[in-house]
């Protein structure tokens, strides 16, 4: 469909690649999180990867262009939980991010990248968010 624009996405993402709802051209105004409890990080695993990233593009996708966008985990059962990554992305010259967030609230979890291995850590007490201006 041409012209259509969402905003204000929220997805309440878990220990699972959750199915694709809608996939529409730009997303933007988009926060998502990683809230679910878990008890230990060996539960919360993807093969080797530490967890799941609460928004994945598609290896089959060629061209999509994402602004705006956020994520944050809250581990209240486990804080020491890690997820390698909060966003995932083909490397492809048409996969592009804008302005991305990733923040551990309260410093239970961490994120140890923003967008694929890309960014630096969030984590700590403090809610400090990881940032990355422009992808890749």
């Amino acid at each position: 469909m041409d012209g259509v624009k969402l905003a204000g996405f929220l997805i309440d993402a878990g220990a699972v690649n959750s199915p694709t709802l809608l996939e529409i051209g730009r997303q933007g105004a988009h926060t998502d999180h990683a809230a679910n409890p878990i008890s230990v990080q060996a539960a919360f695993m993807n093969g080797s990867v530490k967890g799941w990233a609460a928004y994945k593009v598609a290896d089959s996708v060629n061209v999509h262009e994402g602004w705006g966008m956020g994520s944050y985990c809250v581990f209240t059962s486990d804080p020491t939980i890690e997820v390698d990554r909060g966003f995932e992305a083909p490397v492809k010259p048409g996969v592009k991010f804008h302005s991305l967030l990733a923040v551990s609230l309260g410093g239970k979890g961490r994120y140890n990248h923003v967008v694929n291995d890309t960014g630096d850590p969030a984590y700590g007490v403090e809610t400090i968010p990881s940032t990355v201006t422009s992808y890749p």
